[in-house]
C-alpha cells in the first residue's frame, strides 16, 4: 500500500489503480482541465472518485492529488527476538545487555526489547 502523498499530472487512467495501491478510502482531489475555460476540482474518497469518473467521460489534462495515509502501526514479529533474548539469558548474558541487543539487531524500541527480555521465565 502506498503510504505518501501523492501528485499525479495527466493521470485520467489511473484512477482505479490508485484505489487499489492506495485503498478505496484514501480522500483524494481531482483537478481537471486547470486554469482552463472548462476548469473542474472533484473531492473525495478514491472509490467514489472513480465511480464519479466512470459514470462520465472525463476528458483532457487531470491531476490528482491524493492524501498521506494515516499512520499506521509497526507490527513488530518478536518471534525470532524472543528466541535470541531466551538463548542469550539462557547462555547467562547479564539481561541489560541482552535487552540492547536484542533491539539494536531487531530494529525494536528499548521498551519492546526489556519486555522480551523480562517475558522470559530463565
Amino acid at each position: 500500500m502506498v503510504a505518501e502523498g501523492l501528485i499525479l499530472f495527466r493521470a485520467s487512467e489511473t484512477g482505479a489503480d490508485m484505489e487499489l495501491a492506495c485503498g478505496p478510502t484514501r480522500r483524494a482531489v481531482v483537478a481537471r482541465e486547470m486554469t482552463k475555460k472548462f476548469e473542474e476540482i472533484r473531492a473525495g474518497s478514491l472509490a467514489e472518485l472513480v465511480a464519479w469518473s466512470r459514470a462520465g467521460e472525463v476528458r483532457g489534462e487531470v491531476t490528482i492529488v491524493i492524501e498521506a495515509a494515516a499512520e499506521v502501526a509497526a507490527v513488530v514479529e518478536t518471534g525470532p527476538a524472543a528466541a535470541m533474548a531466551k538463548a542469550l539469558v539462557a547462555a547467562g548474558v547479564e539481561r541489560s545487555r541482552v535487552a540492547k541487543a536484542v533491539a539494536e539487531v531487531f530494529g525494536l524500541s528499548r521498551n519492546e526489547s526489556y519486555r522480551l527480555v523480562a517475558e522470559d521465565p530463565s
